[in-house]
């Protein structure tokens, strides 16, 4: 007997596995990807990692880009580098990160 329990879980991995297609989709369109995070806590740092079609788990990456892009790590670091005052400085640093991505034709993955 299915519960709703285990419909939901079930709905979660059917979501989370269709981010893992998205990546494979964009690699394979794209021919080079590579996949970040845009929330970083020490003592992370902004990085880029290639992306070559290995496993990527549930929240291991916000976005893909097909190429390494300086302005995009430069975003990130300032944002992780500023000190959090509320919504109203740090939305406009995720709009531009957002931008950033959009820009260079990479996606915004969510994971649940």
């Amino acid at each position: 007997m299915t519960t709703p329990l285990d419909e939901y879980e079930s709905a979660i991995d059917r979501h989370n596995d269709a981010q893992r297609s998205r990546l494979a989709g964009y690699l394979a369109e794209q021919g080079r990807a590579w996949i970040g995070r845009i929330n970083i806590y020490p003592p992370a740092i902004a990085e880029l990692v290639p992306y070559t079609g290995q496993l990527v788990r549930n929240f291991e990456a916000d976005f893909v880009v097909p190429c390494p892009d300086p302005t995009l790590l430069r975003l990130i670091s300032e944002r992780h580098e500023a000190p959090y005052t509320g919504t109203a400085a740090d939305g406009p640093r995720i709009d531009a990160i957002f931008e950033r991505i959009a820009t260079l034709g990479g996606l915004i993955l969510t994971w649940r």
